[in-house]
């Protein structure tokens, strides 16, 4: 498929705009479009999903929007963090005969061993969130942004708006690989580790994020500042902390609708932000140019999305999570950044 004809039109006119049950897994199909023919039309591409939450639904929109643009349908499973259920997942996909596989593990371990059970079906898959040098042979691609450097520029932003006091983290959900990179970017962002005095598990969760804060400021009643790993867990902080919300500086990431509506009411100062779609419109073209002869190179197989510091100063330059055709032309056209 010609990507650059189908989509040339459309990125003319960008011109102008900002954002360059635990047992049983949930699935949704979305038909294609009529589409030239080219190795997805006519069939499925899976999306394993870690958990239904507002970055994760983001990615499924990516992987739906860009399946529907190659003639495919999609179907989404989700694997609520558990091992037992992402493993059935993937076995539903290989089942199904699905022509390709966007996969975005819960653990390192879960991505190892499914991406061995997809190799000995014959279907490629893009892991999202799970990289490892050791995998690399084993996947068609690998998708993430820059976890390393999105946790510095939280950090860096956060040392800029609070020189001094005592910071405390929630993170996402440990295993992975992702959150532990984001944490020590934090901590060379921050300059001064020695000022963290709470680090939480949240797992990417509102609620959770509600109780760690509560018991962060009841262990730290001056705490002074805030690393919430994601925007919807930064919600839940700030909804535990209350009246004390003005008292403590708090950053995040995601760059999401949410996130945007709190950095304009100054309850975060800043978020390092990307977008979930373009990273599943990115999958699937992975997909697509693999099943179409042209695979990723060795060298290439790291894919990094581009992300941006967002403060109240630059709002709009922060990548969009509208699952539109402006934003599918902008991710087609979008290049893989590397390590």
């Amino acid at each position: 498929m010609n990507v650059e004809t189908k989509y040339g039109a459309i990125r003319k006119n960008l011109v102008g705009r900002s954002g360059v049950g635990l047992a049983l897994a949930a699935f949704v199909f979305v038909q294609p479009a009529s589409s030239a023919d080219g190795p997805l039309t006519g069939k499925t591409v899976a999306y394993i999903q870690t958990y239904s939450n507002p970055y994760y639904d983001g990615t499924a929109d990516g992987v739906k929007l860009a399946a529907k643009s190659f003639g495919a349908s999609t179907l989404v499973l989700v694997s609520n963090f558990d091992p037992a259920t992402e493993r059935a997942n993937v076995q539903d996909a290989i089942t199904k005969k699905v022509a390709g596989v966007v996969l975005e593990p819960s653990t390192a371990q879960s991505s190892a061993s499914n991406l061995a059970l997809l190799k000995e079906a014959g279907i490629p898959v893009v892991v999202l969130y799970g990289y490892s040098p050791d995998l690399r042979a084993e996947a068609a691609g690998f998708v993430h942004v820059n976890y390393s450097k999105t946790g510095e520029a939280a950090g860096a932003a956060l040392a800029k708006a609070l020189p001094a006091g005592g910071v405390g983290v929630i993170t996402g959900a440990l295993g992975r690989g992702d959150a532990e990179e984001m944490l020590e970017g934090f901590k060379r962002g921050l300059r001064d580790d020695s000022r963290i005095v709470s680090v939480v598990d949240g797992l990417w969760d509102r609620q959770k994020a509600f109780k760690a804060a509560q018991d962060i400021v009841t262990k730290t009643p001056d705490l002074k500042g805030l690393f919430v790993m994601n925007e919807p867990m930064a919600a839940g902080a700030i909804q535990a902390i209350g009246d004390k919300v003005s008292e403590i500086t708090i950053v995040s990431q995601n760059g999401s609708p949410e996130g945007l509506t709190l950095i304009k009411q100054g309850t975060l100062v800043a978020t390092s932000a990307w977008s979930p779609v373009v990273e599943g419109i990115i999958a699937t073209r992975i997909l697509d140019d693999t099943l179409n002869g042209k695979p990723l190179a060795d060298s290439d197989k790291v894919c990094l999305v581009p992300y941006v510091t967002v403060t109240k100063d630059n709002i709009a330059e922060s990548p969009s999570w509208t699952p539109d055709e402006a934003t599918l032309a902008s991710a087609m056209a979008t290049k893989c950044g590397r390590p």
